[in-house]
């Protein structure tokens, strides 16, 4: 059936408008522009159309070719270049509330931070391959694309940010910290146990133990209500397992004749080498056990390639955070994506640009969703 987002589309080509002639004046007339819901120039899409296009290809990972033959079906006759002209522009429009978001979000206290790969760019007649950087934070989560996985970009990112950076091992993230006294790194225990769980299958009896270990500081974080409770159990109890974990990796390590091309002499390694910002969370209430929040942002983006496979420029990609950015968000604040996308286009030409960060998703919530105009009331 038709997608419910178009049902009252009024993306007409103008050519297609027909014209009538008055039979007793002469008088020739045509329909009016709907130009009350209308916010792309020289365009009759309306933000209907508009938001269902993103919401399909960015929540619900559809490429376009594939909204076009919906639309083709239900007797909806764009062009695939239009579609992706209408994406495209959209992306531009909320280009600023995107750049308000990425703000905002550096003005938290701990972000968390990752990288995922995307094909981005033809050259030669073969993809190249970029990254998109996550980050997420107070506000939301913002995707920002880069053609490398180079350490600079985390400079770019972060340089304006001070607080701490929860990540996984990759060596920049502690470089980065190492050289920027503002920042400090907090590592990802997801990571470690992960690493462990790898290594199960070679060696039971001595990841088993570490693994059971990890899960008990996910139990004790469960119980905490409060901020002042989980400072208090992470002080007494999970202090007591961390240094618990660390003690049997040593003793295993001195014990064991553990071979170096081993998956768990890979993963104790892994964890030595990360022990100082394993235990930041101990200290940092504020700082999360793990980076799956990022991680599971990732996965749109993983959905989303395994669909459309690519991006055909790198301009492309970037537009893509953009949206990506925006849904993501609104989803982690419990914001339905396609009533923010109409409100916000509907605001975006008229809203005052100091206040923009107005419109991003938590603000926008508090400000101009449903819920905050039923609370004035």
């Amino acid at each position: 059936g038709i997608n419910p987002y178009f049902v009252f589309s009024t993306d007409i080509p103008r050519s297609s408008i027909k014209k009538y002639k008055i039979k007793d004046t002469k008088q020739i007339v045509k329909a009016a522009l709907p130009t009350d819901v209308t916010v792309l120039e020289r365009s009759i899409a309306d933000v209907s159309l508009l938001s269902g296009l993103v919401i399909d290809k960015f929540r619900y990972h559809l490429p376009l070719y594939r909204i076009h033959q919906r639309l083709l079906s239900s007797g909806i006759k764009i062009s695939r270049g239009t579609l992706t002209n209408f994406v495209h522009r959209t992306a531009e429009l909320l280009e600023p509330v995107y750049r308000a978001l990425q703000s905002n979000i550096l003005q938290s206290k701990v972000v968390q931070m990752d990288e995922t790969p995307v094909k981005a760019g033809n050259e030669n007649h073969k993809m190249k391959n970029g990254y998109y950087w996550v980050v997420h934070g107070d506000g939301g989560t913002s995707f920002l694309f880069s053609p490398t996985r180079s350490g600079d970009n985390i400079k770019k990112i972060l340089k304006d940010f001070q607080g701490i950076v929860v990540s996984d091992g990759y060596k920049p993230y502690e470089t980065f910290a190492i050289n920027t006294w503002q920042v400090k790194r907090a590592q990802c225990w997801a990571h470690v146990r992960r690493k462990f769980f790898e290594a199960l299958e070679t060696e039971p009896e001595l990841s088993n133990p570490v693994i059971e270990m990890i899960r008990e500081l996910y139990c004790i974080e469960g119980q905490a209500k409060s901020f002042e409770e989980k400072k208090r159990i992470r002080s007494v109890q999970s202090s007591l397992i961390v240094d618990r974990i660390f003690e049997y990796l040593r003793k295993v390590s001195l014990e064991s004749d553990l071979v170096k091309s081993s998956l768990f002499y890979k993963a104790v390694s892994y964890a030595f080498s990360n022990e100082r910002a394993l235990r930041v969370f101990l200290d940092e209430p504020s700082v999360p056990l793990d980076n799956n929040t990022v991680e599971r942002a990732n996965r749109y983006n993983a959905v989303g390639r395994k669909n459309y496979m690519f991006h055909w420029t790198e301009g492309g990609a970037q537009r893509a955070a953009i949206l990506y950015s925006l849904v993501i968000s609104c989803i982690s604040n419990g914001i339905d994506p396609y009533e923010y996308l109409i409100d916000v286009l509907k605001r975006i030409q008229i809203h005052p640009a100091k206040d923009v960060d107005l419109l991003t998703p938590a603000l926008w919530k508090d400000n101009f969703s449903s819920e905050a105009f039923k609370t004035k009331a």
